[in-house]
């Protein structure tokens, strides 16, 4: 936290993901919320999963007093998808937690944008009740996430997407933007 510039000691830190069901759980993206003793937000963790089972976070710090959305925007440093190089700006825009919540991400290239994913929804409290009904609805929804990926993956090799090789590179686990360089 400290090489993204984020100054506070004491953090309250809320996590938004997809919930393991039935012992299998897959998040494409966790987002940490991190908040001051105020309540005020410090930074946002964007954890990114890929289907080869690696992970990369993207520590930002919040720089406004944002309460209602919070922009940030870092280049791309983790490779996710077959057919998106790694030349790309990442855009997030997300609403703290509250009673809605918003996600949107973005991908440009070149100034172009070339991706999109956005989700929204309402906050429900966390009862037995609440857990059995959003089973019921959805049962297999983790699983449903990962099926997803790879059959739109797979359509999109039949419509003849071009697929970018995967390099192996030895990366930082953990990609601090907007701060200053310090030693762990």
């Amino acid at each position: 936290m400290r090489r993204a510039g984020c100054q506070a000691n004491q953090l309250t830190i809320k996590l938004f993901c997809l919930p393991r069901i039935l012992g299998y759980g897959f998040n494409p993206l966790s987002i940490y919320f991190c908040s001051r003793q105020d309540g005020s937000p410090e930074a946002i963790i964007y954890e990114v999963h890929n289907t080869f089972g690696e992970r990369h976070s993207y520590v930002l710090p919040v720089h406004a007093a944002a309460t209602e959305m919070i922009e940030q925007h870092c280049p791309k440093a983790f490779y996710v998808s077959p057919f998106l190089g790694m030349d790309l700006s990442c855009g997030f825009r997300v609403r703290p937690p509250a009673a809605q919540v918003e996600v949107s991400i973005h991908g440009k290239e070149n100034d172009k944008t070339v991706i999109t994913a956005s989700l929204s929804g309402a906050r429900h409290e966390l009862t037995d009740g609440v857990l059995i009904k959003t089973f019921a609805s959805h049962p297999l929804l983790t699983f449903k996430v990962i099926a997803g990926i790879h059959w739109h993956a797979l359509r999109m090799v039949l419509k003849g997407f071009h697929i970018v090789p995967r390099e192996r590179v030895v990366h930082d686990a953990i990609k601090a933007v907007g701060g200053r360089e310090v030693q762990p």
